[in-house]
């Protein structure tokens, strides 16, 4: 159990009892639902008419607090400034409303600062009143952090945490608070500031900078000294530090392991801190669950299933989706934090300049995932590289000053992911005044922009003008597509080709901002394939054992060897489609190398789980070496605990004998060699495998059965230009059985020898012959010539 000192508020006030549940009235109603869309005006509208009547209704005046803190945020975003007040006109506001609290003379010019204004005024008149009353210490600290003020905000946020130790969010904003501080502050600053503040969360941001500045044995030294004493901050944020500094390093397997301690939660507070550094990547459906996790064990399941579903081999010991995001966490936080407002949040058609050079189309907020004003810390090229890596390609026009609004070239670059098929844009415009901020635009067709994109084809190519062209004014002036003479492209063409690319664009935008993608920069790899079959048959208690066979390619694999023994990481796992796992198994097996190129190695993993769809997951990871195989699928695993007659999957071997001194009336009384290649040579027989349930019985207690074998050519031999064809010999084998027991094993060996060479269906049927029922089963299967 985590304690934390609560320390009495004397600066505020008095401290009142808890103030008890209680029914909405109807304006509380109206309230929360202007304030759920936004709609702060009105909220703050309703709520004079509230207070008019009632100025001590306090709850009333924390909701008229928060929508004049987020009115205000709107207005100056709208005026593109960066702050919203200095911090000396705030520390006066302040000044004042302390005073008005008490209850004594103020004088204060309103102004243009009216929403921040009233809104310090009323946070005050809380606090003398009530220094503990629920969530206004944390509401006002952000008051303070989106001015930047950031001693008063560090103050009012630890202040909070002080009298409710356990609210998550509290911790989460004073983290993210401290996090924008050391940011923008100098590091020698920035430290003699956390010294004196002399707590935890100061002591823990100690480490930040020094890790920050890439001093790591310091940095480490602190969150151990963390880890080891007290437990006065979760240990959550410390515990994804000290990841963020071993992956830094490359110790990537040791920041898995900080990783993997730091999903264990106990309490609901440290499953809310890792909501911090893991929103980067949730979807909205994602993030607002987490919004309504309200366990540690629903926070541990959720965490375990939002990166289950994202692991490339979810039976490894590693998730190395896990470890690339705390790498790419770390390149972000060098080379695209930012905490600034971002263009987004303004309208679209702000920005379009018809009458220059410069048509770039910003974003609006209706495109962007409703989270998106939640990612702090990054601009917008970042919350792009944290989903989706480093980029296939970068494009990047060199910047040009221009002497009238919308000439010249802007701050530019476009990424393009090409597996997915996704392009980005950023741009910052000459009068943006943000030097950071890289907003997302959904297409750029300033005409040297549009230029050096047309390579990219399609739109891109109709957007940019030709190198050189005839003037169809009738001039017959012939100049380069960009220069001062160029030919002028026809606005209402530009404008439809905008339009189509635009509205493109924007939906890439928005996958892009709500998708995200593994890649391997954690380490080098190289890509195997490896054959691979799964089968499945009744199991106890109504499970359904699932058996994965593979063959591993060892003398393909003992050119990367760098000794005489493969270490291979073999694995599976199942996901149910919430991504809980249902079986997970991984083990390192040990094969001698080998200088054939041809040699195969051969392994089997055996699972019962519950009948339902599943998510199937197999790996191959040589230790220590490039090479890394693997395979992702979805399989329906039957139910055959019902009372019908059923049918398993037909499994091909190698061979199948009774295993000595057992007789052959069970699947674990055999000796299977599974042939996952689904390749034989005509001159070995073909072994099959499956086994029947619930057949009927006759009044000898029989059951009597026939099994046909059809092996069906797939190829047809062409003669000259393909005009005259046949096709190759096939062949059916039937034979009749009867059996004591209702759910017999059957294995048979097939005979190829009269068969040519190519690819065939291996047809199974079975047929009932005390009931009325026909089975069938149906795989491809590769013949090959004799000897071979």
């Amino acid at each position: 159990m985590r304690s934390f000192v609560v320390i009495p508020l004397l600066l505020f006030g008095l401290v009142s009892a808890v103030q008890p549940v209680r029914a909405q009235d109807a304006w509380e109603v109206d309230v929360a639902a202007a304030m759920e869309r936004g709609e702060w005006e009105r909220a703050v509208d309703r709520l004079d008419d509230v207070l008019a009547a009632d100025p001590d209704l306090l709850h009333a005046r924390l909701k008229r607090a928060v929508a004049n803190r987020e009115r205000a945020v709107v207005k100056f975003d709208h005026l593109r400034n960066l702050y919203f007040l200095a911090a000396s006109s705030l520390k006066h506001t302040w000044e004042a409303a302390q005073l008005a609290a008490r209850g004594e003379n103020w004088e204060l010019d309103q102004g243009r600062d009216y929403e921040v204004t009233q809104a310090i005024f009323d946070f005050e008149y809380i606090l003398a009143r009530d220094s503990s009353y629920f969530g206004a210490l944390h509401e006002y600290a952000r008051l303070w952090h989106r001015h930047h003020v950031f001693d008063r905000a560090i103050a009012l946020a630890e202040a909070q945490i002080r009298i409710e130790p356990a609210l998550g969010f509290a911790h989460a904003e004073l983290v993210e608070i401290y996090r924008h501080f050391i940011a923008r502050s100098d590091a020698d600053d920035a430290l003699q500031a956390l010294r004196e503040r002399g707590t935890a969360y100061a002591a823990y941001f100690i480490g930040e900078v020094h890790r920050r500045e890439g001093r790591f044995e310091q940095a480490d030294s602190v969150f151990a000294a963390l880890l080891d004493g007290p437990n006065e901050i979760p240990a959550q944020p410390v515990l994804l530090s000290r990841a963020r500094l071993l992956v830094a390093q490359g110790r990537y397997e040791e920041a898995h392991a900080q990783i993997e301690e730091a999903v264990q939660v106990w309490t609901p507070l440290e499953g809310r801190m890792l909501l911090s550094d893991f929103k980067y990547v949730m979807t909205e459906d994602e993030y607002a669950e987490a919004q309504r996790l309200g366990s540690a064990g629903a926070y541990a399941d959720f965490y375990a299933r939002m990166w289950a579903r994202r692991d490339p081999a979810p039976a490894s010991d590693v998730n190395w989706r896990l470890v690339e995001h705390m790498r790419r966490l770390v390149v972000a936080e060098r080379d695209f934090e930012y905490y600034g407002p971002r263009r987004a949040s303004r309208g679209v058609d702000e920005d379009r300049q018809f009458g220059g050079a410069d048509l770039s189309v910003p974003v609006g907020r209706d495109d962007f995932p409703s989270f998106y004003a939640a990612a702090h810390g990054f601009n917008d090229k970042g919350l792009i590289f944290i989903r989706h890596g480093e980029p296939d390609e970068i494009v990047e026009t060199q910047p040009q000053p221009g002497f009238l609004p919308g000439s010249g070239v802007p701050m530019n670059a476009s990424w393009r992911y090409l597996e997915e098929g996704l392009d980005f844009h950023f741009m910052i415009s000459q009068h943006d005044g943000i030097a950071y901020s890289w907003p997302l635009v959904s297409v750029m067709t300033n005409c040297n922009l549009a230029d050096d994109r047309k390579h990219w084809g399609g739109l891109y190519n109709q957007l940019a003008p030709s190198a050189q062209a005839v003037d169809p004014r009738g001039t017959g002036r012939i100049s380069d597509a960009c220069g001062p003479g160029a030919r002028p492209r026809d606005e209402l063409e530009l404008l439809q080709t905008a339009a189509r690319l635009g509205e493109r664009n924007r939906a890439i935008i928005a996958e892009g901002l709500t998708s995200d993608r593994h890649t391997w920069s954690t380490q080098e790899v190289e890509a195997f394939d490896f054959p691979y079959d799964v089968v499945t048959f009744r199991g106890y208690d109504g499970a359904t054992d699932v058996s994965a066979y593979l063959a591993l390619p060892v003398g393909w694999l003992s050119e990367s060897a760098d000794g005489d023994t493969l270490p291979v990481e073999i694995g599976i796992a199942l996901h149910d489609q919430a991504w809980r796992a249902a079986a997970e198994e991984s083990v390192i097996r040990r094969f001698a190398a080998t200088e054939d190129r041809t040699a195969a190695a051969f392994d089997a993993f055996h699972a019962s789980v519950p009948p339902d769809s599943y998510r199937v997951s197999l790996h191959a990871d040589l230790q220590g070496a490039p090479p890394l195989g693997g395979y992702q699928f979805e399989r329906r695993i039957p139910d055959y605990s019902r009372p019908e007659t059923m049918m398993s999957d037909v499994l091909v071997a190698y061979d199948i004998r009774p295993k000595p001194g057992h007789a052959a009336t069970a699947r674990s009384s055999l000796d299977i060699v599974a042939n996952p290649f689904r390749r034989v040579s005509v001159d070995q027989p073909l072994h099959v495998y499956f086994e029947l349930y619930n057949l009927v019985l006759d009044g000898d207690d029989r059951a009597r059965y026939r099994v046909e074998y059809r092996l069906e050519p797939q190829d047809e031999e062409g003669g000259i230009l393909g005009l005259f064809r046949r096709t190759p010999p096939g062949l059916s084998v039937a034979a009749d059985f009867e059996d004591e027991t209702p759910s017999p094993i059957v294995f048979s060996q097939i005979d190829l020898s009269e068969l040519p060479s190519g690819s065939y269906e291996l047809v199974v049927r079975v047929s009932d012959r005390n009931g009325d029922a026909q089975l069938e089963r149906r795989l491809s299967i590769e013949l090959l010539d004799q000897g071979i």
